[in-house]
């Protein structure tokens, strides 16, 4: 899989996480690999998808790519909340 479709799966992800009324999405590179079927080869992608899809209030843990952890806060997802990659 390439950067594009993980990003993709962690917005919809996102999205979901909003529709159903929960705050915030809780995520790390081994959970979307393992989720996504993937391997270790494709965690610096996966990390670096996540990152991109980090917006200002959203935070992480480790920034080492294989175990980076992200928490996105799920309930404003607005175009005006500004990307932090």
């Amino acid at each position: 899989m390439n950067q594009h479709e993980f990003e993709a799966i962690i917005n919809f992800r996102k999205q979901e996480c909003n529709r159903n009324g929960f705050n915030a999405l809780h995520i790390s590179v081994e959970e979307l690999a393992e989720l996504c079927g993937s391997t270790t080869k494709d965690y610096s992608v996966i990390a670096e998808a996540m990152k991109q899809c980090m917006l200002e209030g959203d935070s992480f843990e480790n920034s080492d790519e294989k175990e980076l952890s992200v928490v996105y806060y799920c309930d404003n997802l607005s175009p005006s909340r500004r990307k932090l990659f």
